[in-house]
């Protein structure tokens, strides 16, 4: 056997330690490249040197199977390569194709935390157990001491997530640097959906991918946050894509509030005298630690059968975020004013409000081809282009 031989016959462990979020990504945090300061939620304690490859993971956390974590993996080094070339000149990519790639690693990030697969195995066993309880009980179960969960949770999370980037494409994006002397924080759960607009609706969803007034903020280290955001809603300085300069460290606190409210267990940051622990504290009236609301509405006769009505949605922060560079469009306050009115009168409302019913609508012709294979989940683009091309011969 050969030197080139026996280097194959090798065994190499699969590495099992698997994050969740990226190690690169802490690194943007990080003076030395090794450790970052942490605050640790349990605990209310301050580690200034928290070992980065000790963060965020979970043994096998995607599987035993390789592949899937790798391909995450070669996502990180893109989304590396273009968090450099965001750093180094302040602003986002004038490439479509630059920026399609950063959301969805965006996206990839928001369907892939702990949080996140905790979320989802929380409210399947809300429904399976509610929906399978006198089954169970039939059979001598207990459902109370019964979990039910998702088998490869998080590579069904993110893929999932992944799946409904059609119904994002239509939101504008801005680059927000900070130029206070506050510093961003992340948290392990760094990708924070909000809506400004519609907190005037607590009972109802406002957060869904397709929602009306939905915001996503992703501090891409401790002076960038990228935030994206229904453009008919709201108006920011600048074109589409653009940076905004904040110079109120009110801002800049609004949002590290966010990502204290929705991080799970640690909250990251790059200056080790930043007083994350205070923020914790002031955030405290608005940290909600449930995970989903889940509501079984009273069983009613209807026809031969009876039905019921189930509604579960995830917890929203509501941390009454107010941001000195984000205006209400005059039309967006003006459909809210029909909306309260209607709804002063005891007239129906919509429970979901659909922020463009044209990409809603796309995105199920397209989900139905999907189910039928004629195309994989990630090629709605190439979906559309296929057919503005048709109609354009057509025409």
């Amino acid at each position: 056997m050969n030197h080139d031989q026996a280097k194959e016959c090798v065994w190499m462990p699969d590495n099992k330690k698997h994050h969740y979020v990226p190690q690169l990504y802490l690194r943007r945090f990080s003076d030395d490249g090794k450790s970052v300061p942490t605050f640790i939620i349990k605990s209310l304690k301050v580690i200034p040197n928290a070992p980065i490859k000790s963060q965020c993971y979970r043994d096998y956390f995607y599987g035993h199977e390789p592949d899937f974590e790798r391909v995450l993996g070669i996502a990180e080094g893109r989304a590396s390569v273009i968090f450099k070339e965001i750093a180094e000149n302040n602003q986002l990519s004038a490439d479509p194709a630059v920026m399609f790639d950063l959301l969805l690693y965006v996206l990839a990030q928001h369907g892939r935390t702990s949080k996140e697969v905790e979320r989802l195995n929380d409210m399947t066993n809300q429904y399976a157990k509610h929906i399978m309880r006198l089954w169970m009980e039939e059979r001598g179960v207990d459902p109370d001491v019964v979990t039910v969960g998702i088998r490869d949770a998080a590579q069904f999370s993110t893929s999932m997530t992944l799946s409904l980037h059609p119904l994002l494409l239509d939101l504008d994006a801005r680059l927000l640097l900070n130029n206070t002397d506050e510093d961003f924080i992340a948290g392990d759960d760094p990708v924070v959906e909000y809506n400004q607009f519609m907190t005037f609706r607590q009972y109802a969803p406002n957060h869904g991918y397709a929602s009306k007034g939905l915001q996503l903020f992703f501090p891409i280290d401790h002076r960038r946050t990228l935030m994206y955001f229904d453009g008919d809603t709201y108006g920011l300085p600048g074109q589409h894509n653009s940076t905004v300069v904040l110079t109120d460290r009110r801002d800049v606190y609004g949002l590290n509030t966010l990502q204290v409210c929705s991080a799970e267990n640690a909250v990251y940051f790059k200056n080790v005298n930043q007083d994350v622990a205070a923020i914790y504290k002031r955030a405290g009236a608005y940290r909600d630690d449930r995970l989903n609301t889940f509501v079984a509405q009273p069983m009613e006769d209807q026809g031969p059968f009876r039905g019921q009505t189930i509604t579960s949605s995830r917890v929203a922060q509501n941390t009454n975020l107010s941001l000195s560079f984000v205006r209400f469009r005059s039309a967006a306050k003006r459909w809210r004013e029909d909306y309260l009115r209607m709804s002063k009168r005891g007239k129906l409302v919509p429970a979901v409000v659909v922020r463009n019913e044209q990409i809603l609508a796309d995105f199920k012709q397209f989900s139905k081809l999907v189910k039928a294979g004629t195309y994989h989940r990630m090629q709605f683009v190439e979906w559309l282009r296929e057919r503005f091309k048709d109609m354009a011969l057509q025409s």
